[in-house]
């Protein structure tokens, strides 16, 4: 089952997401999740991400 990305990958708003637009998505994803472990005191560097 494929995951369905949030509708504010699509940036250009054209209904579809494209590959640059997931990449960039995801990357966001990345860095809000380095951001919640630094917030809570932790090291993001001690997780698999």
């Amino acid at each position: 089952m494929q995951m369905k990305e949030p509708k504010w990958f699509d940036l250009n708003h054209d209904g579809e997401i494209s590959r640059m637009e997931r990449i960039f998505g995801e990357g966001m994803d990345d860095i809000e999740k380095y951001q919640t472990l630094e917030d809570a005191g932790l090291d993001p560097s001690d997780f698999d991400l």
